[in-house]
């Protein structure tokens, strides 16, 4: 293989090019180039793991840790952490599904507990790899809080609270008072905090990993576009830089999987926007309270708001509304009203911040499943071919988690996964293709939408949601 210096990637590229503005995550940090697949790189390894992200670095350490004499090849399309786990709000949830009150409707106290402690577990196994590992990704375990504003909001924080209560997982139930205190926002009526969570940067965070990776033997090559997999007992990559076979493959692209095309049954690529704002003045930080301990938030709603601080004392303000483009469309270009509706968002919760500028805006990819469920399997014929993908939203710790289910599923060892609903060969429900695929998706976005909108009702109009008008 070519040396990293000889065969190095070019100075990082903003994605610009493809539309959409730069990603403050990817912008403010350093980004080591890695090399490029070529005809000097290895022809077979035993692990081919396609997708830099945090799903496939987190297979190559969790593989590379059972059996250290395995060969393992990360290969990414552009770099490390181009897609969602370098695109992300940053948040750090204990969550799979939409929400703990949803896993225990849905199914019931020992499955939903079982689900509520692997998320809560990805959580602590994070925070334990980033501390173990010295990964500088502005880490803060400052726990995640879900306020609310309306008569429906308060019912929910209650139901949040006794399933929490009835998984055994730590919580909190905030009052106004506790919530103004905390958040910094005077309206809010009351919110459910969980102890297990926090806020990061993302892009350092899948750097710091992929420096892991290559200081345990794995290789990891960027610029390397696989357009062709053949999956057999020898599986066969194929790219404009030759041919890499394997014995074992993971498919760890995520919402960017197009090979093998059945894996578009598993999810839809759904679009998502985020601003930064300035960083905060001193006084414009004291207006809104401080915000004491910087606990990030998520408003109850299906289709959220998140906003947090970042390590510079900017906001963030991400997702506000969802979209999908037909023919499962990547970064189709800016879109101006969603990011106006995030610079709303901002003044919705803090009027005395209506002067604050955004000076950072970007779109991100996320893989969206009907189940709201992560899918994670063998290949229904090729028992040698493993995915995880389908995180909705809460990628940052259980793409990492799925690491482990990875492992365990290639070596055909026992563990977690025997439990898990999500953990199967083929979707269910499953994303159908086009021409359906756009109204069902259509559909599946209308129906949150109208969700949101009951459980607004009761609020101060004024309170409800962000306008949508002014200048993003």
């Amino acid at each position: 293989m070519n040396s990293p210096a000889r065969n190095a990637a070019k100075s990082p590229r903003s994605p610009g090019e493809e539309g959409i503005h730069a990603v403050y995550w990817q912008t403010s940090a350093r980004r080591r180039p890695r090399p490029r697949l070529d005809a000097a790189a290895p022809k077979r390894v035993d692990v081919l793991i396609v997708g830099g992200g945090y799903t496939g670095l987190s297979a190559a350490r969790a593989l590379k840790a059972a059996a250290p004499g395995l060969r393992i090849a990360v290969v990414e399309r552009r770099f490390v952490g181009y897609g969602a786990s370098g695109r992300n709000s940053g948040f750090l949830t204990p969550l799979i599904g939409h929400d703990l009150a949803s896993l225990r409707r849905r199914f019931g106290e020992r499955v939903g507990k079982v689900l509520a402690d692997v998320g809560r577990d990805a959580v602590r196994e994070l925070i334990a790899t980033i501390e173990g590992d010295a990964i500088d990704c502005d880490l803060e375990p400052s726990g995640l809080a879900n306020p609310g504003f309306s008569p429906a909001h308060l019912r929910q924080v209650d139901r949040l609270c006794a399933a929490a209560e009835a998984f055994g997982i730590d919580h909190e139930r905030w009052d106004a008072t506790r919530t103004r205190e905390e958040l910094g926002v005077d309206w809010l009526r009351a919110a459910f905090y969980l102890r297990d969570g926090g806020i990061l940067q993302p892009f350092k965070l899948a750097q710091g990993l992929a420096a892991r990776a290559e200081a345990e033997g794995i290789e990891v090559f960027e610029e390397s576009l696989v357009d062709d997999l053949e999956l057999g007992p020898t599986v066969r990559a194929r790219g404009p830089w030759g041919t890499i076979a394997a014995d074992m493959c993971v498919i760890a692209t995520n919402a960017y999987t197009r090979r093998p095309r059945g894996y578009r049954w598993h999810y839809a690529p759904i679009h998502v926007y985020s601003v930064v704002s300035a960083p905060l003045r001193p006084e414009q930080r004291a207006a809104i309270g401080g915000w004491p301990r910087r606990v990030g938030f998520y408003t109850l709603h299906h289709i959220l708001y998140a906003l947090r601080l970042t390590a510079d004392n900017r906001i963030l303000a991400a997702t506000g509304d969802v979209r999908y483009f037909a023919g499962d469309r990547l970064h189709v270009g800016d879109r101006p009203r969603d990011y106006a509706l995030l610079k709303n968002a901002i003044t919705w919760m803090w009027p005395a911040l209506a002067d604050l500028e955004i000076e950072h805006r970007w779109e991100g990819v996320v893989g969206v499943t009907l189940s709201d469920l992560p899918s994670v399997g063998r290949h229904r014929r090729h028992a040698n071919v493993v995915h995880a993908l389908g995180y909705c939203g809460h990628g940052v710790a259980l793409a990492n988690h799925a690491g482990g289910l990875v492992r365990d599923l290639l070596l055909r060892r026992p563990g977690i996964h025997e439990e898990l609903p999500f953990v199967r060969a083929s979707p269910i429900p499953p994303v159908p293709p086009e021409p359906l695929r756009t109204p069902v998706a259509a559909a599946y976005l209308g129906v949150l939408r109208g969700l949101d909108a009951l459980s607004d009702r009761h609020a101060p109009r004024w309170r409800r949601r962000p306008p949508r008008f002014g200048r993003g």
